[in-house]
């Protein structure tokens, strides 16, 4: 994320002092601007009540950022033991689990509310087995973030969850305008990276 015009005026007067203390390299998170963009994800998406935003743990897995995170009110999107241990240590009530984590576990996880990611009928049937309170399942169509695939299309997508007994949320190549679409196709939402 680029340093915001009031970041760096908040932040420049005082670096010489912060590298005399502490040395070169160092890093520094603007809790001011993190909290400001919290606030404007959420508050595009205040028209949608089953919203929740999930935070990438490998992201930037910094406790004091996981703090800021959980204070706003955001789940933990996490995809390690690593990950699981620094959220549940900062409090987390909730756990979104990547696939690969998801057919590892053999037990619902003990948080509050547990997710996961799916991108197969196998993925979304151990899921629903484990007893997890929604699945997303993608991607559906093509997106950035998996160039080598096609995506599963609206069709199959539908196919795949019409019987699931959890709730799915539509991932993958997912914007705003693309919420109607889903819920035809039986999805009970739409999960985006990029795309708000």
């Amino acid at each position: 994320m680029p340093m915001s015009p009031g970041f760096k005026e908040r932040l420049c007067p005082h670096l010489p002092a912060i590298a005399q203390q502490f040395g070169t390299p160092f890093h520094i998170y603007d809790e001011v601007g993190i909290r400001e963009t919290g606030r404007a994800l959420k508050a595009a998406f205040a028209g949608i009540p089953v919203f929740r935003e999930y935070y990438a743990v490998k992201a930037l897995p910094n406790p004091s950022v996981l703090r800021l995170m959980r204070e706003m009110g955001f789940g933990f999107d996490c995809s390690s033991i690593t990950e699981l241990m620094l959220a549940r240590d900062i409090g987390a009530h909730g756990l979104h689990l990547s696939s690969k984590r998801l057919m590892a576990t053999t037990e619902r996880p003990t948080f509050a509310r547990v997710a996961a990611t799916c991108h197969a009928a196998e993925e979304l049937a151990h899921a629903a087995s484990l007893g997890l309170d929604f699945a997303v399942l993608g991607p559906v169509l093509p997106t950035a973030s998996h160039p080598e695939s096609r995506g599963l299309g609206w069709t199959a997508f539908g196919e795949l969850i019409e019987k699931s007994p959890i709730p799915v949320f539509a991932l993958g190549g997912m914007s705003g305008d693309l919420l109607e679409t889903a819920r035809r196709a039986g999805a009970h939402g739409i999960a985006m990276l990029r795309g708000w």
